[in-house]
């Protein structure tokens, strides 16, 4: 029996560009990327939540930086009442 030409096309479209997905296969696999960003956000987010008083020293750290650089150079009292 000869073989049928819907037989050899999905070989045809694997080879060209991966395996052929329906429009609804698609759509799965956005919800799932959707729900891996969503969770790993959420992870993310309470990790930051716990974790405020150290993420905030790390970020005035180069602020404090230049003002103990900079003091010398500007009046002292004007970066007193910016930095207590």
């Amino acid at each position: 029996m000869a073989e049928r030409p819907e037989d050899d096309r999905p070989e045809e479209e694997e080879a060209e560009g991966g395996a052929v997905k329906t429009f609804l296969e698609h759509l799965e696999d956005l919800r799932w990327v959707l729900i891996k960003s969503a969770a790993a956000t959420l992870v993310a987010m309470t990790v930051c939540l716990f974790n405020v008083k150290p993420l905030v020293a790390v970020l005035k750290w180069p602020l404090a930086r230049a003002a103990k650089r900079w003091a010398a150079r500007l009046d002292v009292s004007a970066l007193r009442r910016l930095w207590p």
